[in-house]
């Protein structure tokens, strides 16, 4: 826990999600093949878990006055598959971006 700026405090809990099977095919569609590189990716990241979500208590009203759920994929990503080029390759046509925010449509 923390002191926040305002005199609140923050408390950060961290929450592990599960890359399964379906998480691949419904959110990294493209790595979801039978061979190359991508499916290598893939594999690394099979059974994975990462997510991180941040709590602000306001002692003043004694109550939550914010829950944000930034997530830093990239730093996670990055430990799994070694690389920024291989970062790249997971995220290029995700549905999720690397600050977990859900895009309207894989570009």
């Amino acid at each position: 826990m923390e002191k926040g700026s305002t005199g609140s405090i923050v408390a950060t809990t961290i929450t592990r999600i599960t890359i399964t099977e379906r998480s691949l095919r419904n959110v990294f569609p493209h790595l979801w093949v039978q061979s190359g590189r991508y499916k290598e990716l893939a594999e690394k990241l099979l059974g994975q878990r990462i997510v991180a979500i941040q709590f602000n208590w306001d002692s003043t009203q004694r109550r939550v006055s914010s829950v944000i759920a930034q997530s830093d994929l990239l730093k996670p990503m990055l430990g799994l598959v070694g690389s920024l080029e291989n970062v790249s390759r997971v995220f290029e046509k995700a549905i999720i971006s690397p600050n977990f925010q859900w895009r309207s449509s894989a570009e």
